[in-house]
């Protein structure tokens, strides 16, 4: 599915909008010197069926075209992407994570799988889903441990300072007309 690709099916309704945010957390005796960072992922939405509740849902993440959120200098910002790229993510051999699931009714989870690190898990999403005049949002948040797909925290200071695997996803999809 190419980026930036959002595909629906429910009679006149479209993606408008979709946006997923990864929050990451510092550990470890050297904590005070790191800091917490919210990054910001495109990521391409594909729905398909007749009924919302029961929607086949592909969604695609290009990990090459990270974001950071909030303040923060342009070197710290460069090193920063350059070793989450290359040290944790390997995006030279993984460029994308995907979701591929279902959506089990209006207040129900999505479950599938996420392909991540060259690895592919089962997963099950929160949703909510929210009603207003001819649209439709839809977002959850997660904790997901990265290590279950092979990806290690990245550690400095002879590991006193360290990324803690389990990271914070949020999702939004807009659907409307």
């Amino acid at each position: 599915m190419p980026a930036g690709n959002n595909d629906c099916y429910f009679g006149n309704m479209n993606v408008t909008a979709s946006l997923l945010r990864v929050g990451i957390h510092t550990e470890g005796p050297m904590k005070a010197l790191g800091h917490d960072r919210t990054f910001r992922v495109p990521v391409s939405v594909a729905l398909r069926g007749e009924k919302l509740e029961q929607a086949d849902i592909e969604a695609e993440a290009d990990l090459t075209s990270l974001e950071i959120e909030g303040e923060i200098s342009d070197r710290d910002r460069r090193e920063i992407l350059k070793r989450a790229a290359g040290e944790v993510l390997h995006t030279n051999r993984h460029l994308n994570a995907r979701f591929v699931g279902r959506s089990l009714g209006e207040a129900g989870p999505l479950r599938g799988t996420l392909t991540l690190h060259g690895q592919e898990h089962p997963v099950e999403l929160p949703a909510t889903f929210t009603r207003t005049g001819d649209r439709i949002n839809a977002e959850g948040t997660v904790d997901l441990d990265l290590a279950r797909w092979g990806i290690k925290s990245y550690k400095a200071l002879l590991g006193a300072l360290r990324v803690n695997t389990v990271v914070t996803v949020s999702y939004r999809v807009e659907l409307g007309g």
